[in-house]
């Protein structure tokens, strides 16, 4: 289910499912025969997750998490790429970068999530533009630099790949 950003898993085990309905303050549910069991709880999901949904719908999402959080209720707020970029824990594991891209000026760029001999100090190249390495890629599949001509016989290749991707002939 989700409400304003606000993830939430509806546990399906009876000790999980009776704490979420504990925070939701609808202990009703969890004596409701359409969710009795963990089975009735996946037939009726979608009940289910009506139910849960008008009720989040009442409260902005701090107040849920708040209240899921003191309730130890399984949850996960998603973020918009802002709320990602800013987030402090991200932060501290400096997860982006900046670079510049030929085309498209300065972007934000993640380093990849791992570290190796504790650190990931890497820096990926930029996305290429539209048939930068065209003529690399053909004289690698064996192509000649006159065969790589001929296939270009004027045209544009990059052009007629676009195309071809929309659709277009």
């Amino acid at each position: 289910m989700r409400h304003e950003g606000l993830q939430l898993d509806v546990g399906v085990n009876a000790n999980t499912y009776a704490r979420d309905h504990s925070a939701f303050q609808r202990p009703d549910l969890v004596l409701d025969e359409r969710f009795a069991t963990r089975d009735l709880r996946i037939k009726n999901y979608g009940e289910l997750n009506r139910e849960l949904a008008e009720i989040v719908q009442t409260k902005p999402r701090i107040h849920w998490m708040n209240v899921l959080e003191a309730n130890d209720v399984p949850f996960a707020p998603v973020q918009g790429l802002q709320d990602v970029l800013d987030d402090p824990q991200v932060r501290h594991l400096n997860s982006f970068y900046k670079q510049h891209h030929p085309t498209e000026g300065e972007i934000t760029a993640i380093h990849r999530p791992v570290l190796i001999d504790g650190e990931r100090n890497e820096r990926a190249l930029p996305a290429p533009t539209l048939g930068e390495h065209t003529d690399a890629i053909l004289a690698e599949l064996g192509y000649d630099e006159s065969e790589i001509a001929r296939l270009r016989g004027g045209r544009d290749l990059e052009r007629d790949t676009e195309d071809a991707s929309k659709g277009k002939s």
